[in-house]
């Protein structure tokens, strides 16, 4: 049986709330929202103009503010 093991990632803008990735998302005038601990973007143009770009181009999304989880043991391929 595969065991769940949840662990935090551990990145060196975490302690600031800060991803790896806000230099670029200022960068790219997003607006910040504030979620526990973190600054996420919330967007960066209008939602018509969002949804067209992800309908005609592709989307990225930061989620270094998200925990990890690591499935390990036997099973553990069989579980996901």
């Amino acid at each position: 049986m595969a065991t769940k093991v949840f662990t935090k990632r551990s990145l060196s803008h975490e302690a600031s709330g800060l991803s790896s990735l806000s230099e670029m998302h200022h960068g790219l005038h997003a607006v910040m929202q504030s979620v526990p601990g973190w600054s996420v973007p919330l967007q960066y143009a209008s939602v018509e103009d969002e949804l067209s770009m992800l309908a005609n181009g592709v989307g990225l999304g930061d989620l270094s503010h998200l925990p990890c989880a690591e499935l390990k043991g036997a099973g553990a391929g069989e579980f996901v």
